[in-house]
């Protein structure tokens, strides 16, 4: 319930692969505000996210583009934003191959 997620919070850190790229684009500062209240001062959230042009039915998602410059514009002031790595993982992942990402 609340009350127990409540005693969860403040956390020092959080792991999102899958939870900003599957938020509506129009929804994703309210995500990202929501997040950084859960996460103590000087925390930290390590971010997994895509890239891809839209699919072969016209599709944008879920999941939905998120590129480097939106996280900075979404999360730049609440914490300090460093791309880790950056992949080209197309050829590793025949499920957005088959939904025609390139």
């Amino acid at each position: 319930g609340q009350k127990e997620a409540q005693a969860l919070v403040p956390v020092d850190a959080a792991f999102d692969r899958g939870g900003l790229v599957a938020v509506n684009p129009e929804d994703r500062a309210q995500y990202v505000q929501v997040l950084a209240d859960m996460v103590a001062p000087g925390g930290r959230i390590l971010l997994v996210v895509v890239e891809h042009d839209p699919f072969a039915n016209g599709s944008l998602g879920p999941p939905f583009e998120v590129t480097e410059a939106e996280v900075r514009s979404l999360c730049g002031d609440r914490f300090d934003v460093k791309l880790l790595v950056r992949e080209d993982r197309l050829d590793q992942d025949k499920g957005m191959r088959e939904r025609g990402a390139s």
